[in-house]
């Protein structure tokens, strides 16, 4: 696969993950905020079912909108027309991956744990095993990969239906709808905002440089995904952990430790990879993206950060007021559009790198702030973290020079 090719599957990845959370209309969220609300089982069981029924709905509706205009968004997204039918395997995959992303939610927030394990080793064994077998057997190049993506999230979705089947019932009326929506509807603004993100950067990269500098960035993308997943593994824990903590007298204490921990531990992984980055991705990719590198510190970064918003803006989700959380997703992306563009002509992939580390950093300061405002009750202390961002800030730039 050439690096205009992955370059191009990495950005539809991308669109593909903005795509599905507006598929998900925000229930996710919504269904882990109520879902405790319900003493009774037949209860859970009703908003369960009228939650999977809008998914359902909203689901079908996008994915026949997206094929409709395939031949259009895919020109536009990726300023070429060679695409559209990778594109459109990119959809069809789609409401396989919504599926699952709510069956595996559903897991996540009843304490299935096991069960969760397993449904995302099955999936990942099953998405990889069969992305080798179209793109290098088959020949499939980039197509394979979103078929590949489908069948997997299928499979893993048939599994987690069957492991939440408990969880289901038919709708007996649709009493849930109301707060259902009313609450979706928050989270699926704010969860869109998110998934923006990671879309603007390659929109211009892929608009104002080339399809292979496409390709260099999203490799240097996907290695620090790589790197992070310690940071993918905490998130997932965090929100039932911190929930089921926050009212405890220590409970600041707590999540201060917690939080410098986890910072600690995120910048050693970081300063870890960046001393062998060259070898890294050499043999996690191919030395053809040997000129990613100078992606990789501002985006394992920007990770960070990231990271550690997640522990310190606790406060808007405790004091149940997400759309706050729209100020700090919308200074990011201001940020994150303005200053790639500034830079993109002069630095190249590089300078969108650092513009993507610029908006998170801006994103987990005002959510920071915002936090403490509306749940004042857990204080965190920003030294410890501060220091452990800077000074990997100044090993990375250092292993650069060398």
């Amino acid at each position: 696969m050439s690096e205009s090719e992955f370059g191009a599957a990495d950005s539809l990845t991308m669109l593909g993950i903005l795509i599905g959370f507006a598929m998900t209309l925000g229930q996710d969220s919504a269904l882990a905020r109520l879902y405790y609300d319900c003493k009774r089982e037949d209860e859970q069981r009703q908003l369960v079912s009228q939650s999977l029924i809008l998914v359902g709905i909203a689901t079908c509706l996008l994915t026949a909108i997206t094929l409709a205009a395939s031949g259009y968004l895919s020109s536009m997204w990726l300023n070429s027309i060679g695409f559209s039918s990778t594109f459109r395997w990119m959809v069809m995959s789609l409401p396989f991956a919504v599926a699952l992303q709510f069956f595996r939610n559903l897991l996540k927030w009843t304490m299935a744990k096991w069960t969760f394990n397993a449904v995302a080793l099955i999936t990942v064994f099953t998405t990889a095993s069969l992305t080798v077998l179209l793109v290098v057997g088959a020949g499939m190049r980039t197509e394979g990969i979103f078929v590949a993506q489908a069948c997997g999230s299928a499979v893993g979705a048939t599994i987690a239906c069957v492991a939440c089947r408990r969880y289901l019932a038919l709708p007996t009326g649709w009493t849930h709808l109301r707060p259902l929506c009313k609450l979706g509807l928050c989270y699926v603004v704010l969860a869109v905002g998110v998934a923006a993100l990671p879309s603007i950067d390659r929109y211009i990269v892929g608009r104002y440089i080339s399809a292979t500098s496409l390709g260099l960035y999203g490799a240097g993308a996907k290695f620090v995904v790589v790197i992070m997943i310690p940071c993918q593994a905490f998130q997932i824990a965090w929100g039932p952990y911190c929930y089921s903590r926050f009212a405890r007298q220590d409970a600041s204490e707590l999540f201060n430790t917690v939080l410098r921990f986890a910072t600690a531990t995120f910048a050693l992984i970081a300063v870890t990879f960046l001393s062998f980055r060259e070898v890294a991705i050499t043999l996690l990719l191919s030395s053809r993206y040997l000129a990613a590198e100078t992606v990789v510190l501002p985006l394992l970064l920007a990770a960070i950060v990231r990271s550690v918003g997640w522990i310190t803006g606790v406060g808007i989700d405790l004091a149940k007021r997400p759309m706050l959380s729209a100020i700090d997703i919308a200074c990011s992306i201001a940020v994150t559009a303005l200053l790639a563009y500034l830079l993109v002509g002069r630095f190249g992939i590089s300078g969108v790198a650092w513009a993507v580390f610029a908006g998170q950093m801006v994103r987990t300061v005002c959510v920071s702030i915002i936090g403490q405002i509306v749940w004042p009750q857990i204080r965190f202390c920003a030294g410890a973290p501060g220091i452990a961002i800077a000074g990997t800030v100044i090993a990375g730039l250092l292993l650069q020079v060398e």
